[in-house]
């Protein structure tokens, strides 16, 4: 009998705090308790699988042919120049495969269900072609008799989802489009996530000895004449790097040939994902530590596989393509998952939108209003890549330029200057009064004495927050720092050298809670602002509240106004380049956030620079420089997954950009030279007061000199795009320019001679 009670006061008790915990939430989130969920039809092989006698040409723009089966509802690209088939489907039966993928939640559980079994095998997928593109609307339930309904006689308890995909041929790319507002969704069901052509052009795993022999022709669709691939013959295999004492040899570019001989040495199909700076799964070795990877763009704290730009891509027999995200980004993830973990041997990536935010705790499922706004992935289609992870880059960069992420080309905003924060205060207390503006002017002058030529000068902390400055804190000088009179001389000081002079803000964090962004239990949010000067000057760092997008333009009128008629060049922005978050009392996703933070970062630039300290790529549209980019992959390398510059490549020649503060790392040396790699910009942050990691005169002068050299060996490369990037043996790379420049970079701590040409240890070299 008390086991008994005990269990009845258990239940009330829970069913008290479920509906205390509802009170809270904000009015936008719904809640749901959900079961175990329950299982679909089972799977139809014919029906996860790519038919070429079964396809018919749809469209048809340059090179390319759009195909398309009506009884699988899956399409092709045939790219008769490159006389290359791409498949969102296999060939060979695959029940795993699929054309969209869908998870939703109900108060059944979750159900999993997929354009093949769920609706290409009941018959109920319909198209038209129209305007140019062909418009396919994927019909899925569990059973025939309900995805065979009209939508609006679906009852609750029926599982129904119609998905409307456009398919267009433009500027030989696929342009794949969802209007979600278009989905229809049966009540008592919530979609959350949609993969997207989660096996269009799928690898087979194949060994690295049949990759060194040229790929089979394939045959093109019937309606044309048969084509060709161009016959390519085998190519010699690496050369191991040798050791030597001899002194640097004078270089000329009748080295480039036995160096262009040596890279070009063997190539391996891949998959390309946006870790960090970028990296290249390949498909003829396996990895356990890399064989299921989720890459989230934008997100704050919650994987350490976070991707700061949506692109991805394949290589195959020296062809490949890129997938460009450039709508519904900011709710996107990059699935990369290899044949050991994908059912029948498919090596495959792809994106994963979450078009509703929620969270699921206590078999309750809280969640906000789904995404109604547009998904679009460019499908860009290279050929003879010859493996090229860079040129499959270069292909992203147009794609970002043209659908507006990215600013066009200009000379006007790049070059190659030293990035120079100084910390002036940590709180704005003067006690913790690091660097004042005098002696910021000082440094910048004992940098110009030994030869820098070129500077972006940011002042972090120089507010009476210091570095926890905030959207609505006062922008008064930090007591300690100086004054009007002295910023003055600084900019008069930087403007005469041709310097630009940043004032580092935060226009996200609030010092109060009322206006705090809400997260989907109710709670308010926060983040966290690093003290770069612990444990030298106070603690870790300060969590502060995350604005609520209500309060966004109120932020960043306040710095507008705050700043008034300080004189500085621009605004070092130092949270929106990697803080995003959904705000649940506005009932806004991270999309929308996203938009209203990038409205937001225009108005700053009306009269000013801006310098944005983060990489996330949908931030990046109106920055004159990018600090902080990746240098290096979140996962470790190995012989299966190799780090490739897609970041810099795509930015180099629009926008300054470079890496984190080289002197905050144990071994800024190999910082340096990792930004001579990529072509970035040096970075490096400093204070004046002595007793920290930070202080300038432990580095300033190597850095000084170092500098010097990089300017010397890429500063007029600035401007240029880079065409290519090797390593060609163990920590031993070279990156090379449009116009035939190329610059090696060794790590070993021994000279290196590739193909005649001798690079000093820990250093680097310019062949033009």
């Amino acid at each position: 009998m008390k086991k008994h009670l005990n269990r009845i006061l258990a239940g009330t008790l829970a069913v008290i705090l479920l509906c205390l915990c509802a009170c809270g939430l904000p009015a936008g989130v719904s809640s749901l308790r959900i079961g175990t969920g329950s299982s679909g039809p089972a799977a139809v092989p014919a029906y996860h699988a790519s038919l070429p006698a079964a396809q018919k040409i749809v469209l048809s723009s340059g090179g390319l042919h759009l195909l398309f089966d009506e009884t699988t509802g899956a399409v092709s690209v045939y790219d008769t120049v490159a006389a290359q088939r791409w498949n969102a489907l296999p060939e060979a039966e695959n029940t795993a495969a699929a054309v969209l993928v869908a998870s939703l939640v109900s108060s059944a559980g979750r159900v999993t269900v997929n354009s093949q079994d769920n609706c290409a095998a009941f018959g109920t997928l319909t198209y038209t072609t129209e305007n140019g593109s062909l418009l396919v609307t994927y019909t899925m339930a569990e059973n025939a008799g309900t995805a065979g309904k009209a939508f609006a006689s679906v009852p609750e308890d029926e599982l129904y989802l119609s998905v409307p995909v456009r398919y267009a041929l433009e500027d030989d790319a696929l342009n794949v489009s969802v209007d979600c507002s278009q989905i229809n969704v049966s009540a008592g069901y919530v979609l959350e996530k949609l993969s997207l052509l989660p096996t269009f052009g799928a690898l087979k795993t194949t060994s690295a000895a049949a990759q060194t022999t040229a790929p089979a022709a394939q045959t093109e669709p019937e309606v044309r004449p048969d084509e060709t691939a161009e016959e390519q013959t085998e190519e010699p295999t690496d050369e191991t790097a040798q050791k030597t004492q001899d002194a640097e040899k004078p270089l000329s570019g009748a080295d480039l040939p036995a160096w262009s001989e040596h890279a070009a040495s063997f190539y391996r199909d891949f998959l390309l994902v946006p870790d960090g700076c970028g990296a290249v799964m390949y498909t003829d070795t396996d990895s356990f530590a890399t064989s299921d990877l989720a890459f989230p763009l934008y997100s704050t704290g919650e994987s350490a596989s976070r991707a700061c730009v949506g692109c991805f891509g394949v290589n195959r027999d020296r062809n490949g393509f890129v997938g460009v995200i450039t709508e519904g980004d900011a709710l996107a993830s990059v699935r990369a998952i290899r044949a050991s973990a994908f059912p029948d041997d498919l090596n495959v990536v792809y994106p994963e939108f979450t078009l509703t935010a929620a969270v699921l705790s206590n078999g309750t499922y809280y969640y906000m209003a789904r995404y109604t706004g547009k998904l679009n992935v460019i499908y860009k289609f290279l050929r003879e890549t010859n493996g090229s992870a860079v040129m499959m880059a270069s292909a992203c960069r147009e794609a970002l330029i043209r659908s507006g992420m990215l600013p066009a080309d200009d000379a006007s905003r790049v070059g190659f200057p030293l990035n120079v924060s100084f910390v002036m205060s940590v709180d704005g207390g003067k006690k913790t009064v690091t660097t004042s503006i005098e002696q910021a002017e000082e440094l910048a002058g004992l940098l110009k004495a030994k030869g820098v030529s070129e500077m972006n000068l940011v002042l972090n902390g120089l507010f009476q927050d210091g570095l926890y400055q905030t959207g609505n804190s006062a922008l008064k000088i930090a007591r300690g720092c100086g004054n009007k009179n002295a910023l003055e001389s600084l900019y008069g000081y930087a403007a005469g050298q041709g310097f630009k002079l940043y004032a580092g803000v935060n226009l996200l964090y609030s010092a109060y809670s009322i206006g705090a962004a809400k997260n989907i239990r109710g709670e308010k949010q926060t983040g966290f602002i690093k003290n770069p000067l612990a444990p030298y000057i106070y603690e870790n760092g300060k969590s502060r509240y995350l604005s609520s997008v209500k309060y966004l333009e109120r932020n960043t009128s306040n710095v507008i106004n705050g700043a008034g008629k300080l004189p500085f060049f621009g605004y070092a922005v130092n949270d929106a380049g990697s803080v995003l978050y959904a705000d649940a009392s506005a009932g806004a996703d991270a999309a929308e956030v996203a938009a209203r933070i990038g409205e937001n970062l225009s108005a700053l630039t009306a009269n000013r620079l801006l310098l944005v300290n983060g990489a996330d790529f949908c931030m990046l549209k109106n920055a004159s420089v990018v600090t902080g980019i990746p240098l290096r992959t979140s996962n470790a390398e190995s012989e299966a997954y190799q780090a490739t510059p897609l970041i810099p490549a795509i930015l180099h020649g629009t926008v300054v950009y470079s890496g984190t503060p080289a002197n905050a790392e144990s071994l800024y040396l190999v910082q340096f030279l990792k930004s001579v790699e990529y072509g970035a910009a040096l970075n490096v942050q400093w204070v004046y007061e002595s007793g920290s990691h930070l202080f300038y005169e432990q580095t300033y002068a190597e850095v000084a000199e170092f500098y010097v050299r990089a300017a010397a060996a890429l500063a007029d490369l600035s401007g240029k795009r880079i065409i290519g990037h090797e390593k060609l043996s163990d920590g031993v790379y070279a990156c090379e320019y449009d116009g035939g420049t190329v610059v090696f970079v060794n790590y070993n701590n021994y000279t290196v001679n590739v193909g005649n040409i001798y690079v000093p240890p820990y250093d680097f070299i310019r062949i033009n």
